[in-house]
């Protein structure tokens, strides 16, 4: 098991630039953006975590409500993204 007994940076081994841009490309402009904030207490904690274990190879998105974008066009942009982390 793997303990943590330092300060640690970590960060995806995906490419989000290239993720983003094409879910923007493909759903429109402004559909997708990168953020370096998970946000706070539990959504950054279970980033880390999965970062962490998972040797980087973990995405964390927040997906909007249903009154922002549709629910076709979140299944469609989980979908891409599942597709890109696997082809990564």
């Amino acid at each position: 098991m793997k303990t943590v007994t330092e300060n640690i940076c970590l960060s995806t081994a995906f490419d989000v630039d290239k993720i983003v841009e094409y879910l923007n490309h493909s759903l429109g402009e402004g559909i997708s953006e990168k953020s370096r904030d998970a946000g706070h207490y539990l959504c950054e904690f279970v980033y880390f975590k999965s970062l962490y274990t998972m040797d980087r190879r973990s995405l964390f998105i927040h997906v909007p409500t249903l009154d922002v974008v549709s629910a076709e066009q979140s299944a469609h942009c989980l979908l891409y993204t599942s597709d890109a982390a696997d082809e990564g």
